[in-house]
């Protein structure tokens, strides 16, 4: 599941995401929800958004009150709320947490490539050659 890899590919879009704010942090899976959705349905990317979460959670209490959104393109929609009642480094620890799991899942289903290959099309600005 997650792997060092996983986690500095979470690490960079969490910290690209954080100069928006705590609060951007959700817009993480909103741009994976987009490159995903048509490749394993909106409703897949919202399942393995949710199982991500379930394994988090335990060690993340800034994610302990976050709820999954049932509609799957607004699944994060919560995040902002939960996250920024923290500070930026934890918002940021938090973050990283649950999108490493969230992508690690991924990888089980289309593989690491093509997951690096799909993400960086949401974000065509941020290096993912070293990752």
């Amino acid at each position: 599941m997650p792997t060092s890899k996983t986690d500095a590919l979470a690490a960079k879009l969490v910290d690209h995401e954080l100069t928006g704010g705590a609060d951007a942090i959700g817009a993480v899976y909103e741009k994976t929800f987009a490159q995903l959705s048509p490749i394993i349905g909106a409703h897949g990317v919202r399942g393995i958004f949710a199982r991500a979460l379930e394994i988090v959670q335990p060690e993340q209490p800034l994610l302990r009150s976050f709820v999954v959104g049932t509609e799957p393109l607004r699944a994060a929609a919560t995040l902002a709320p939960c996250l920024s009642r923290a500070s930026v480094a934890d918002a940021r620890v938090a973050g990283i947490a649950l999108y490493t799991a969230f992508f690690g899942l991924i990888v089980t289903f289309i593989g690491f490539e093509l997951t690096v290959r799909l993400l960086h099309a949401a974000w065509p600005q941020v290096d993912m050659k070293e990752t």
